[in-house]
């Protein structure tokens, strides 16, 4: 027997599940209930019933779980950003170490998992993304309401700080043609007419980075966008021109409108930040993260940064551990010659090479010509940092790295699961030293994790 649709049941929530939902057991089968939280006693009623699962609707709380606290924004549950902030910071940071232990558990992997790492709950984001919308024949910014391309608009958002509120404004005033410019018009996914598509935007060390993605090659009256940017804000303004009928929010190319750019300083690293790079959306989690990750490789010869990117985490391993001889992999030309340009800035050109080619490929050859290279040591003991995208490794990559030589891996992954899928294959040659959980999305269900293994 199951949960009947369109019932309504008086249960307790007795876990948290995949996506933040509460998860209450009616008739021996689990019930995902969004917006709930272990111990709670709720009303829900039924949306929809699975042959091995249910879901439903929170209708009342009739006795709050102590696990629970007030959401910190007016449209939390109608905006889709977030689905914890109505559970207590403590609680989220047990729950996400939790849910991790138990999904290694359920690949097969009882490792040892520490206490999360955490910093603030809100605030901490460096970069925006908000769809533009119309409402009410307003032009809007917001994010998507959960499961639909509906905008909830929002004047501002707790997990950005304060710049974020001020950058709306002045975007919505300007895009309704309250400049003294035209109003701007809004892309419609299913005419697939219209200009502003999306908002993106980056703050970081004191400079604001402003995208406008748009279904065009020009914008009219951008300038006067820029004119009261700049009086706010140290900033540039670019244009992305996407025409892609695509969920991809940003285009192939930037194009620079108005500003200059300037050096940034990234965990004491210095860099030019292109809107396309890669950066870690949470300065503070980010930083315990990377001086996690230098402090695990103090004893090594040799560090490959796979999945090299710009070259940001390369060039903090190889002022983190001035011992080690330090190498990039990163299969993007552009990005190459960008961590080329940085490792110069930083004064580490002569310390660090960074290849460009796949990472199955290029590792086993750097491999190979490190272990006929001369170290301190007979065996020289050789690290690869990996930290894949979501998807996770590649079965040529995981291979690659666990073929001869490799000592040491310190995987960081975005994705719990395919971090499990992974370290089941790593783990038949190396054993696992620890398991750290980084709470680097607040409020959100994501997790970043650190793994150490060494060679068996």
């Amino acid at each position: 027997m199951t949960a009947i649709k369109d019932k309504t049941y008086l249960t307790e929530i007795i876990n948290i599940g995949l996506d933040g939902e509460g998860v209450a057991i009616i008739d021996g089968q689990p019930v995902f209930v969004p917006y709930a939280v272990s111990g709670d006693l709720c009303k829900i009623k039924i949306t929809k019933v699975n042959k091995n699962f249910s879901t439903a609707r929170l209708v009342k709380v009739v006795n709050p779980s102590a696990l629970r606290e007030e959401p910190a924004c007016a449209a939390y549950g109608e905006c889709g950003g977030c689905c914890l902030q109505h559970v207590s910071f403590a609680a989220e940071n047990d729950y996400k170490r939790e849910f991790l232990k138990a999904t290694l558990h359920k690949a097969g992997i009882d490792a040892t998992v520490e206490s999360t790492v955490f910093d603030t709950p809100y605030g901490y984001r460096n970069k925006l993304q908000m769809p533009f919308g119309v409402v009410d024949g307003n032009v809007v910014l917001g994010f998507y309401k959960k499961g639909t391309h509906r905008i909830v608009p929002l004047e501002a958002c707790p997990l950005h700080g304060e710049w974020a509120g001020r950058l709306i404004s002045m975007v919505n005033v300007w895009a309704n043609g309250q400049l003294g410019t035209p109003k701007q018009t809004v892309y419609d996914e299913n005419t697939r007419k219209g200009l502003l598509r999306h908002l993106v935007a980056r703050y970081v060390d004191g400079f604001l980075s402003v995208v406008l993605v748009v279904n065009g090659k020009e914008i009219r009256g951008v300038s006067a966008l820029y004119a009261v940017l700049k009086n706010e804000f140290n900033c540039n303004l670019y244009i992305s021109d996407n025409h892609a009928d695509t969920n991809v929010i940003m285009g192939n190319t930037v194009k620079l409108l108005h500003g200059g750019d300037r050096e940034r300083v990234i965990s004491g690293i210095m860099l030019a930040l292109s809107p396309l790079s890669f950066l870690q959306v949470n300065d503070a989690i980010r930083e315990k993260l990377y001086a996690t990750v230098c402090n695990s490789v103090r004893e090594t010869d040799a560090i490959i940064d796979a999945y090299s990117g710009v070259g940001i985490m390369t060039a903090m391993l190889a002022r983190g551990v001035p011992s080690a001889a330090v190498y990039g992999i990163e299969i993007v030309k552009q990005a190459v010659i960008n961590a080329d340009g940085l490792m110069w800035a930083n004064g580490l050109d002569g310390r660090v090479e960074n290849i460009c080619g796949d990472v199955a490929e290029e590792l086993p050859k750097l491999v190979k010509r490190l272990l006929g290279s001369k170290f301190k040591s007979d065996e020289p003991r050789i690290t690869v940092v990996i930290d894949p995208p979501r998807k996770g490794c590649d079965a040529d990559v995981l291979a690659a790295i666990t073929g001869e030589g490799v000592y040491m891996v310190i995987y960081i992954s975005c994705n719990p699961a395919t971090l499990a899928r992974d370290l089941k294959t790593l783990s038949a040659k190396y054993d696992i030293q620890r398991v750290v959980p980084f709470n680097m999305f607040p409020r959100t269900a994501e997790l970043e994790t650190m793994v150490v293994l060494t060679r068996k």
